[in-house]
C-alpha cells in the first residue's frame, strides 16, 4: 500500500514530515534489551557480544552437523565394505548361502568366514541379485570411494578452525543472497525528541508591541513596499490610550528578551497573535505585567506566540 499526502502550495515539505513523525505511527521509536541465555544464564549482551555468542553457536552447530554427517558417512563405508568383500567373493558367498538351512546360520558362516560384522552380513545377505552385475559392481567401488573422500573432507573439517568459520562465514552469505531485500525502513539513533524548531516553519516575522504590553505578529510578506503617493499599512489595531511601542523583524524561531531588573520570563515567538494587519493584539498572558514604562523586562522566543490566519 502506497500513501501520497498532497499539500498546500505554501506549506513546507519538511515541517510537514516532522510533525507526522511526531504525532502519527510513521516513525516508531522503541528500546531494545538485548537479553539472551549465555550457558543457561540470563545476561543482557552488548552488539559485540551478541556477535560473539552468535558465532559460537554456529560453530557449534556446524561442528556437531560435521560429526553427524561423519558418523553417517562411517557407517555407509562399513556397509559398502562388506558388499565389496561379498562381490570380491561372489562363488564363495553364494555357496555359503546355498548350504545354510536358515538365514541366521547363513549370516554367522559368512560372519566366521570373511570377518564381517552383523550389519555387514545383514547387508549381504538382503543384496538384491541384481547388484551382481558388472555396473551395479563398478557403481559400487565408485560409492565405496567417494564416501571415503566425504569422510576424509569432514574429518578436515573437524581438524581445522579455519575451515569451519570459512563454512559459517559461506552459509551465512548464501542466507542473504537467498533472502535478503533492500531494507524498508531505516534504523537511527534516538530520534523522538523533536524540538519546537522541527515542527515550525522558519519564517520572517514583524512584531508589534504596543504601550501597556499587547503584542502580535505578521509576517513579512504581508507588507509591500510604497510608492510615492500611496497608502501605507496599519501595523497594529490599538485601544484608546495605547499606541505600538514597539516594531522589529524576528524568526519564528528566534527568541526575543526583554529585561532592565534581571527579572526574565520565556516564552516563544509563536505563542502571540497571527492576526490581519489592522486587527488587535492579544495580550500576552505570561507578561501581563510587563510594561515599558514598569522597569520590568522579559524576554521569549519568536517562534511562541500564538498565530491566527490572515
Amino acid at each position: 500500500m502506497r500513501i501520497v499526502i498532497e499539500i498546500k502550495r505554501d506549506a513546507i515539505p519538511h515541517i510537514i514530515l516532522n510533525q507526522l513523525f511526531k504525532h502519527t505511527a510513521m516513525q516508531s521509536t522503541f528500546g531494545t534489551i538485548m537479553l539472551s541465555l549465555v550457558n543457561g544464564v540470563p545476561r543482557v549482551l552488548n552488539l559485540k557480544q551478541m556477535l560473539h555468542y552468535f558465532l559460537e553457536h554456529r560453530h557449534e552447530v556446524v561442528v556437531r552437523r560435521t560429526e553427524f554427517e561423519l558418523r553417517k558417512a562411517r557407517e555407509r563405508e562399513h556397509i559398502l565394505e562388506g558388499l565389496k568383500i561379498a562381490v570380491d567373493n561372489i562363488d564363495e558367498t553364494i555357496a555359503i548361502i546355498r548350504d545354510s538351512d536358515t538365514t541366521q546360520e547363513a549370516g554367522e558362516r559368512l560372519r566366521e568366514r570373511f570377518t564381517l560384522s552383523e550389519r555387514q552380513s545383514d547387508a549381504i545377505l538382503n543384496m538384491r541379485l541384481a547388484r551382481l552385475t558388472g555396473l551395479e559392481i563398478e557403481q559400487l567401488e565408485a560409492e565405496l570411494a567417494e564416501v571415503r573422500a566425504t569422510i576424509a573432507d569432514l574429518q578436515e573439517i573437524l581438524a581445522s578452525q579455519e575451515r569451519r568459520f570459512t563454512i559459517i562465514k559461506d552459509e551465512l552469505a548464501e542466507v542473504a543472497d537467498r533472502y535478503g531485500d533492500e531494507r524498508r525502513t531505516q534504523v537511527l539513533g534516538d530520534t523522538s525528541n523533536l524540538s519546537i524548531e522541527d515542527l515550525i516553519a522558519d519564517e520572517e516575522m514583524v512584531i508589534t508591541v504596543s504601550h501597556t504590553g499587547y503584542i502580535k505578529r505578521i509576517p513579512v510578506d504581508t507588507y509591500r513596499n510604497q510608492a510615492r503617493g500611496g497608502r501605507g499599512i496599519a501595523g497594529m489595531g490599538t485601544k484608546e490610550e495605547d499606541w505600538v511601542e514597539h516594531l522589529f523583524l524576528a524568526s519564528t524561531h528566534d527568541y526575543l528578551m526583554f529585561t532592565v531588573t534581571g527579572s526574565a520570563t520565556g516564552s516563544r515567538c509563536t505563542r502571540s497573535r497571527w492576526a490581519r494587519v489592522r486587527a488587535a493584539a492579544s495580550r500576552w498572558s505570561t507578561c501581563s505585567t510587563w510594561t515599558t514604562t514598569s522597569g520590568l523586562r522579559r524576554w521569549c522566543r519568536c517562534g511562541n506566540f500564538r498565530r491566527t490566519d490572515i
